[in-house]
């Protein structure tokens, strides 16, 4: 990602900021357009892919613009939305935005699929920090530099492979499989209940784990959740059409 106050806004097909559109509406739209073949399908599962990013806390969300939907007055506006919050074009600010809708996503799916019989589950996961993918392709030639050869280590950074079995993990994987509305992490992100800061990153150099972790305050805000989901359908033009199978 970077940072692009004052630049153009790159926008989708449809209109939409290109970020969130591609990061957030376009696997929103998706995923209700496929909820018919999910909920005939045993086993189905929902995966998202978010990123430590999405939490203000987090080492990454510090750099820069804190990520934040506000009152979502952007999505609210219409199609031409620069930012979820209706703020300036911040680029940076953007992608931790279009992570924090994922989980906020996917949340609001998980509390809808309770509602309705298909036994579908829907989770979401951060695959860590990978700076030998094509996601820094934008970024100056010194920071690449840097990220692949100051940075590119356990347990700071994941590799291309790792992140791949992570997201195997998720879709195969037997806990993801029995639960429901979790987000997942690995090191030095995953801490356990009442450990001291640093602890994961030491863990994640001698026995790194993945597993669920409670995500940020706002991407645990049910109202920002459904607001944000109904905002969603709006912009896609798509619903949440189950209501024949809810359970009585």
């Amino acid at each position: 990602a970077t940072r692009d106050e004052g630049l153009a806004v790159q926008r989708t097909a449809d209109g939409f900021e290109q970020t969130i559109g591609v990061n957030h509406l376009s696997h929103f739209a998706l995923v209700l357009e496929l909820m018919p073949a999910l909920l005939s399908t045993p086993h189905s599962r929902v995966v998202i892919t978010s990123g430590e990013i999405h939490n203000p806390e987090s080492p990454d969300g510090k750099n820069g613009s804190p990520p934040t939907l506000g009152a979502l007055a952007g999505l609210a506006s219409g199609a031409a939305f620069n930012m979820c919050d209706g703020g300036t074009f911040d680029g940076n600010k953007s992608y931790k935005d279009s992570k924090l809708c994922g989980i906020l996503f996917m949340r609001e799916l998980a509390r809808r699929l309770g509602e309705v019989e298909g036994g579908v589950v829907a989770n979401a996961f951060s695959p860590g920090f990978v700076p030998s993918s094509a996601l820094f392709r934008n970024q100056s030639a010194p920071v690449r530099a840097l990220l692949k050869y100051a940075f590119n280590y356990p347990p700071l950074a994941t590799s291309v492979q790792t992140a791949g079995l992570f997201t195997m993990h998720m879709v195969l994987g037997h806990e993801p499989g029995r639960a429901s509305g979790q987000y997942y992490c690995g090191a030095p992100d995953f801490v356990k209940a009442g450990e001291a800061a640093g602890i994961g990153f030491l863990r994640g150099i001698f026995r790194p784990e993945f597993a669920a972790k409670q995500p940020s305050a706002e991407a645990c805000d049910d109202q920002v959740a459904r607001r944000l989901w109904e905002l969603s359908e709006d912009l896609v033009g798509v619903k949440f059409k189950v209501a024949e199978k809810l359970k009585v």
